[in-house]
Formats: C-alpha cells, sequence, structure tokens
C-alpha cells in the first residue's frame, strides 16, 4: 500500500528531482515536460495563487493530467533490472500510483475550479509527498 502511494507522484518527483530511474527513456521525456507546469501550479498555490490566472493553472493541470495518463502505461527503468515476477509486480504498483497520483491532481483542479485555492495549496502537498515516495521507490539510485 505504501509502495502504491510511494509511486503516486513518481512522475512528479521526477519534476522537481533528478531523474535518475528514468534516464535516456520516453519515460523520463514525459516526465521532465510536466516540471513546468508543476512549478507554474505549486509556486502559486505555495505563495498565493491569483484569481486572475485560474485558466492557466486549469490549462497546466490538464497538461499535467495527459502526460501522466501516457506514463501511466509506461514500465519504469528500475524494473528492467528485477526479475520477471518482481518487474510485474512494480509495473502494476507503479500502474496504481499513477492512478491514485491523477485522482490526486483532479483533486486540485477541482478545488481550482471551486475558487477554493486553500483546499487546492492542501491538495497539491499531498500530491508533493507523493512524488517524493514515488522517487524513492522507482528511481535507481545515483552513484
Amino acid at each position: 500500500m505504501n509502495k502504491l502511494k510511494t509511486l503516486c507522484f513518481i512522475f512528479l518527483s521526477s519534476l522537481v528531482m533528478g531523474i535518475g530511474a528514468y534516464a535516456d527513456s520516453e519515460l523520463e521525456e514525459i516526465m521532465d515536460g510536466m516540471n513546468d507546469d508543476y512549478k507554474l501550479v505549486g509556486k502559486a498555490l505555495i505563495k498565493g495563487a491569483n484569481p486572475a490566472d485560474k485558466q492557466d493553472y486549469l490549462a497546466a493541470l490538464q497538461r499535467i493530467q495527459e502526460a501522466m495518463l501516457k506514463s501511466k502505461l509506461m514500465v519504469p527503468t528500475l524494473a528492467s533490472t528485477l526479475g520477471q515476477e518482481e518487474k510485474d509486480k512494480m509495473v502494476n504498483d507503479y500502474r496504481l500510483e499513477m492512478i491514485q497520483a491523477i485522482i490526486a491532481l483532479l483533486q486540485v483542479e477541482t478545488d481550482i475550479l471551486k475558487d477554493d485555492y486553500i483546499a487546492a495549496k492542501a491538495s497539491f502537498g499531498a500530491l508533493k509527498e507523493s512524488k517524493k515516495r514515488g522517487h524513492d521507490a522507482y528511481q535507481e539510485e545515483d552513484e
């Protein structure tokens, strides 16, 4: 269960931190591509979102969600270092975690649509924690 939650924001973790587990992969490119949008929304919510920029936040969240939908079907590079049974489990757990990440992003979007930026900030905080857990679980450590 913890790995499931951890994986949730492997993609988001990839945005803020290095992407060691996805080096030279399509998954890395997708994760890296979300970075600017993730930072845009995160910084706005932390510093105090400007309601006049609501459409920019919503568009950024949409782009992140689209990238996550693509990446949830991919295989983390770390999984390729495992035996078949362990790989299958990691891929399954990764997909489940990505689904949880998408759900969390939808909550941030819902909060913003309701003009509840305090709730959106809290929802984004949960997403950020999940992202860190995902990096810890699914990235290879740099040596």
